[in-house]
């Protein structure tokens, strides 16, 4: 089965919705992401569409796109994975952040390990445009002592992927990755990089 072409683009302007460039910056960051989890609610639940879809081209590279039963397995596969020296992404809306918050916790104490990195991507509603609960996620993240990055456009959306990795690599934290309902259901062009899959 064939994958949508622009996520193998490397070159060139590609068009995105922001759940898709989630994806397309996992793919293209330094050393690739080895997995894709978490928990759909609005307005991240396209994510995981956009996963399943390019199934084929993520298990040719020995990448793991699974949901998992709620937030709180998801932050716990996260947390597996950074003992094993993997980078990892879980998505889910703002209230799986209070699901997920004990085993967030735990995570972001205990930290990175190496070469291993820890994307946690939280999906707010200021507004209850999707969702029947408004949320501002940056207090909980204070609260689990989570720093959180906040991309504006969807340049950054799918650049700050890679960036966020570079962050917690050097600093062994886990990072939070705040997408609003705006950029998640928007998106627009972006100029694409080559993708970076990761080695085992």
């Amino acid at each position: 089965m064939r994958s949508d072409p622009r996520f193998t683009q490397g070159t060139g302007t590609g068009i995105f919705t922001g759940n898709e460039l989630l994806v397309k910056g996992a793919l293209e960051a330094e050393g690739g992401v080895h997995l894709l989890t978490g928990y759909p609610g609005s307005p991240i639940a396209p994510f995981f569409d956009c996963v399943t879809a390019l199934s084929p081209l993520l298990e040719a590279h020995g990448i793991v796109g699974r949901m998992a039963v709620n937030e709180a397995i998801s932050v716990a596969m996260v947390n597996g994975a950074q003992m094993a020296g993997c980078r990892a992404i879980t998505a889910f809306k703002s209230v799986g952040m209070h699901v997920a918050a004990d085993a967030l916790a735990i995570g972001v104490l205990s930290g990175t390990q190496g070469d291993s990195g820890a994307l946690i991507v939280v999906g707010d509603d200021p507004w209850s445009d999707s969702t029947q609960v408004p949320a501002d996620s940056r207090f909980l993240a204070e609260h689990v002592r989570l720093p959180l990055i906040e991309p504006c456009c969807p340049q950054e959306v799918k650049d700050w992927v890679g960036a966020a990795f570079q962050i917690g690599r050097a600093g062994q934290i886990y990072i939070g990755y705040l997408m609003t309902v705006a950029n998640a259901d928007g998106g627009g062009t972006v100029q694409c990089r080559p993708n970076c899959y990761p080695s085992f």
